[in-house]
């Protein structure tokens, strides 16, 4: 059978032994006794830096030609290209997956079954190789890592290291003093292990010396996907930020790929790295696996966006999720004319990063397409005209709004246009006890409150989530556009002294998850929702645990919140059809369809042809109050899912700034350090600062 049929396990045990893993509970490791009497561990743990010694070289090679690091450090001016081919593993009933590594430049997979044999897969071309024989049981379990050089073979047992000459036999066995977590040959030949750190926070670096049979402790990584034989220096290893160059004797890093402010992303859930080699500078080539199994061999090559004679669109966004980086890679792929060149917030502050963004924009610069996460208020660039209007666009390709959902098509407040676009829906309904909704449909804030105030149980808002008192205040307030009048848009003022907010203070501080209520009943349910699927479960979910949805408190009642990732372009844009032709791409049904298949459409026929395609006789045994409970596709939570998404609102994009800044002054009351005057007063402080600075 082919590897398809491999168990579902295979990802949580390639995380196991990549640095995905769990903490060994802080274990000291102990200096190891090996079987012929030498010391296993050499040296003291050295107390190094573990931040980026540099970045990188000023200039960084970039397919045809360096470019040189601009704008700041967090923007790296390349891209990545990738070419992905499905290796094709012919993997038998009853083989399991142990490791994956490159071995004389190629990758391989090592394989063990029933029969005591260790199998090895070629990636290039599938074909199967029987290397071992006779082998224990023991060495021949999903949690075991196997690893092979010249010499010898390796097999990482939770915390021994156990070295077999090329026929199979051991040699000698040490102990790591931790679980190993990731091998790799080291550039001088040595092997290199990664085991938990004697803090219980990343992993010690330990150097197999052959000669004394003897391991010695050099640096520590803090996290890893993968290590691999290094390229300038010792190892490389490959974590959620990129590939850098590592040298052990100083904990020197050298960066030579950065998946920030490029299409590609990995670790983000689809898929996992197992093992990688630098095959030059600016390409590498790695072994990954999906939830379903699959592996895959990609080969990612640094590409010079300018050098592809296309007119470049910058695209900046806070953290651009996975979905938006393989759209813009398919985009600059299939445009002859327009290259999208993504921009993140790196490790800038968020505030900073919007601060600088906002203004920057509003001074007629900044980039071609900009998203709500990167602004500080997006509505206030529509009123100031920094935004361009998108009506006119619209109307000339062709697209007509009444084929799109009305969250899809925002006027960001504006009264006459479309200022920004959403790409996708995600929705999220509050479910709440029933006892506390008299009238689902007539309940407002101050119904709500009543309610909750009225309650003497021992219950709190949301457990599962841990919503401090700061989150309970947050939620009443995220959905409505002026904090229920507390902030005045018009003549720039705001009043945090009123009954209504010290009412939401003293039932936040009611609800909210502490040290004193832990272990106190929840009585809400809001998960995000991305499918008729996930919206059938989750409704089945609350009304078994006696809840009904109400949805958020908005100006005058209730709603759903629909997230939809806003786009907008810059008024000020060189580019402005090119970034059109981007968002026009987005909106198109064949996008929407790729999009349909992880969120709701902002495509109505997209959406209904997802829904026609739902499996309405599929059980989704998922269930997280009540396993056994058997959860269904009906027409009826088809039916109320659109009802919430036709109803739903976004949140207001001009409040979010100073929402920060409620929930953090809000705090120091919840913590007792302030009162209900003192913290109104810095509250209202700020604010009008921000109202002022807007101005």
């Amino acid at each position: 059978m082919k590897r398809k049929g491999l168990l579902s396990v295979l990802l949580a045990i390639l995380l196991l032994i990549s640095g995905c893993t769990g903490k060994d509970g802080g274990r000291k490791p102990q200096a190891g006794i090996a079987e012929n009497g030498a010391n296993a561990i050499e040296g003291e743990e050295a107390d190094m830096d573990v931040s980026e010694n540099r970045v990188g070289n000023d200039d960084v090679e970039a397919g045809s030609g360096a470019l040189p690091k601009e704008y700041d450090a967090s923007y790296w001016k390349y891209d990545l290209e990738l070419i992905s081919a499905e290796a094709d593993f012919l993997v038998e009933e009853g083989e399991f997956f142990l490791s994956a590594q490159y071995y004389q430049g190629e990758g391989i997979c090592f394989y063990g079954n029933a029969e005591g044999q260790l199998l090895c897969y070629h990636a290039a071309g599938g074909e199967k190789e029987l290397l071992l024989e006779g082998l224990p049981e023991s060495y021949l379990v999903p949690s075991v890592r196997w690893y092979r050089d010249s010499e010898n073979f390796y097999v990482c047992q939770k915390e021994s290291l156990i070295i077999l000459d090329i026929n199979g036999q051991q040699t000698y066995k040490l102990d790591a003093g931790g679980n190993i977590s990731g091998i790799c040959s080291t550039q001088s030949e040595d092997i290199a292990l990664l085991v938990n750190s004697v803090q219980g926070s990343g992993y010690m670096v330990l150097t197999l010396d052959k000669e004394k049979s003897a391991l010695a402790g050099r640096t520590v990584v803090q996290d890893f996907f993968a290590v691999s034989t290094g390229y300038e220096s010792d190892i490389l290893v490959m974590t959620w930020q990129g590939v850098y160059d590592l040298n052990l004797k100083n904990g020197e890093k050298v960066w030579h790929m950065k998946w920030e402010g490029t299409s590609y992303t990995t670790g983000a859930g689809e898929k996992a790295p197992c093992a990688f080699i630098m095959q030059e500078q600016g390409r590498v080539e790695q072994i990954a696996s999906n939830y379903d199994g699959q592996f895959f061999v990609e080969s990612l090559c640094k590409i010079n966006p300018s050098a592809s004679g296309k007119i470049l669109l910058t695209y900046r966004t806070s953290v651009a999720s996975s979905e938006e980086k393989q759209l813009i890679a398919q985009f600059n792929k299939e445009n002859e004319e327009y290259y999208v060149v993504l921009e993140e917030r790196g490790d800038m502050y968020w505030v900073d990063y919007n601060n600088r963004n906002s203004m920057e924009i509003a001074a007629g610069k900044g980039p071609d397409i900009i998203t709500t996460g990167a602004v500080r208020d997006m509505s206030n660039l529509a009123e100031r005209g920094a935004l361009e209007n998108l009506e006119p666009y619209l109307q000339e390709s062709g697209i007509r709004r009444e084929d799109y959902f009305s969250s899809a098509m925002q006027d960001l407040g504006m009264e006459n246009g479309i200022y920004g676009v959403g790409r996708s829906m995600e929705l999220s309904v509050l479910y709440i006890r029933e006892d506390f909704v008299e009238d689902a449909q007539n309940t407002g804030l101050e119904e709500l409150l009543d309610n909750m105030e009225a309650c003497s149980d021992n219950v709190v808002l949301s457990s599962s989530f841990g919503y401090d008192s700061a989150a309970v205040l947050w939620l009443f307030l995220h959905m409505s556009d002026d904090l229920f009048g507390m902030v005045d848009w018009e003549n720039k003022t705001c009043d945090f002294s009123g009954e209504l907010w010290e009412r939401m203070l003293s039932v936040a501080g009611k609800y909210g998850v502490t040290e004193r209520n832990t272990g106190a009943e929840e009585i809400s349910c809001m998960l995000p929702v991305r499918s008729v699927g996930e919206f059938a479960r989750i409704e089945a979910e609350s009304q078994s645990r006696g809840m009904t949805a109400v949805g958020y408190p908005v100006n005058g009642g209730m709603a759903a919140r629909i997230f939809t990732g806003t786009i907008a372009i810059n008024a000020s844009s060189a580019n402005k059809e090119g970034a059109w032709e981007f968002i026009e791409y987005l909106l198109s049904e064949e996008v929407q369809r790729q999009v349909a298949e992880n969120s709701f459409s902002v495509n109505r026929k997209i959406f209904q042809e997802a829904v026609d395609k739902a499996d309405k006789e599929n059980v989704y045994a998922y269930n997280k109050w009540y396993p056994a409970q058997e959860i269904y596709i009906t027409d009826e939570s088809i039916a109320n899912c659109l009802m919430w998404i036709e109803g739903a609102r976004p949140e207001p994009a001009n409040t979010q700034y100073i929402l920060r800044i409620v929930q953090e002054e809000a705090a120091y009351y919840f913590a007792g350090d302030k009162n209900t005057e003192e913290v109104s007063a810095t509250i209202e402080n700020r604010v009008r600062l921000y109202l002022a600075e807007m101005d």
